[in-house]
C-alpha cells in the first residue's frame, strides 16, 4: 500500500463513480480500476460494491475513515520536512469562488511562484458551503471566502472587503419607459426605493451567496413582486445576460470589471456600500503550521493592499 492508492480510494469513494473519480484523477478508468483491485487484493478483502451507483463495503467504510486520517498525516509530514529543510516547497491546494478566482489568483500565483518557484498550486472552484466542507476534510490547504464570525473547524482571517452593486444596462431601461432624466436620477438613489424598477425583470444567482442575500433583501423590501428574466449560480454568466439587457443584477462591484469600458458606458452601476462584507481566508484548524501557506497570505495581502 502506498499513499497514492490511498488518495485514489478516497476520490472513488467519494464520487462513487470510477468515471467521475479518473477524470478528477486524470487518469484513465482502467487505471483507477487496476488500482483499487490491487488494494483490495492486499487487504483480501472487497471495498466497494460494484454497482451504480459505487457502495462501500463495511470493509470499505472502516478504511476510507483510516484513509482520511493517512492522507492528512502524509501531507503534514511533507511540508513538517520541507519545513524543517527550508525547501520551500509544495503544492497548496486553494479554494475560492469561480469569479474571484479569475479576478485575483492569477496575478498572486504569478507573483508568489517568483518568490517560491518550487511552489505549485492547485486551483479549486466552489460555492462558500462547498469550500467551507473541503476545507474541513483537508482537501484544501487555503479557501477564500465569505466566512461566518465563527466557523466550525475552521481558522480565519481577514483579506480585504468587498460590497454589492446595482447593475443595468440603459437600453433595457430605455425599453420599459425610462427616460434620460429617470435614469439619471436611478443612477444617483442608492435604491433608496424599489418603485421604479416596478417595470424591469431581474437576473438573479442563489440567495446561498452573498449578492444573491442581497437581492433578496433589496426585492423584498419592493412593494412589487419582480419579474426574473434568468437565474444562474455562475456570477460571470450573469453580468453577461445583464450586459445584454436581459435584466437588471446584483452583483460583486469588483466583478463588474467583465464589462468592456465601451459597454460600461452604456450600463448604470450604482455602489451598495451598505453592503460591505469581509472575504477571508479559511484553513483547517487542527492542520499544523505550514511556512509557504503563511508566506502565501502575507504575499496577497500585501499584494491586495499595494
Amino acid at each position: 500500500m502506498n499513499f497514492q492508492s490511498i488518495s485514489y480510494f478516497i476520490v472513488l469513494a467519494r464520487e462513487k463513480n470510477f468515471t467521475r473519480a479518473a477524470e478528477k484523477l486524470h487518469m484513465t478508468q482502467q487505471a483507477l480500476s487496476a488500482s483499487m483491485a490491487s488494494l483490495e487484493k492486499e487487504w483480501g478483502m472487497p471495498f466497494f460494491l460494484r454497482h451504480v451507483p459505487l457502495e462501500l463495503t463495511n470493509g470499505g467504510r472502516v478504511f476510507y475513515e483510516y484513509a482520511l486520517r493517512l492522507a492528512d498525516e502524509e501531507g503534514e509530514l511533507r511540508r513538517a520536512l520541507s519545513d524543517v529543510a527550508d525547501d520551500q516547497r509544495g503544492t497548496l491546494r486553494i479554494g475560492t469562488g469561480f469569479m474571484r478566482e479569475r479576478e485575483i489568483m492569477p496575478a498572486l500565483c504569478a507573483g508568489f511562484r517568483k518568490l517560491y518557484p518550487k511552489v505549485s498550486f492547485t486551483l479549486v472552484e466552489g460555492s462558500n458551503t462547498d469550500l467551507e466542507k473541503m476545507v474541513r476534510e483537508g482537501d484544501l490547504d487555503l479557501a477564500v471566502a465569505r466566512f461566518g464570525k465563527t466557523v466550525e473547524g475552521i481558522v480565519t482571517r481577514p483579506f480585504y472587503e468587498e460590497h454589492i452593486a446595482f447593475l443595468v444596462s440603459k437600453e433595457l431601461l430605455f425599453s420599459r419607459g425610462f427616460s434620460e432624466d429617470d435614469i439619471e436620477s436611478l443612477a444617483h438613489s442608492h435604491l433608496e426605493s424599489m418603485e421604479s424598477l416596478r417595470s424591469v425583470p431581474f437576473v438573479v444567482t442563489s440567495r446561498d451567496n452573498v449578492a444573491g442575500e442581497a437581492a433578496v433583501g433589496y426585492l423584498d423590501r419592493a412593494s412589487f413582486k419582480p419579474e426574473i428574466a434568468a437565474s444562474s449560480d455562475n456570477m460571470g454568466t450573469l453580468i453577461d445576460l445583464s450586459m445584454r439587457s436581459v435584466g437588471a443584477l446584483f452583483c460583486p462591484a469588483n466583478m463588474i470589471h467583465w464589462a468592456t469600458e465601451s459597454a460600461s458606458r452604456d450600463m448604470v452601476c450604482i455602489d451598495l456600500w451598505e453592503t460591505k462584507y469581509t472575504i477571508s481566508f479559511g484553513w483547517k484548524r487542527k492542520s499544523p503550521a505550514w511556512s509557504i501557506r503563511e508566506a502565501f497570505m502575507e504575499y496577497a495581502v500585501h499584494s491586495i493592499r499595494s
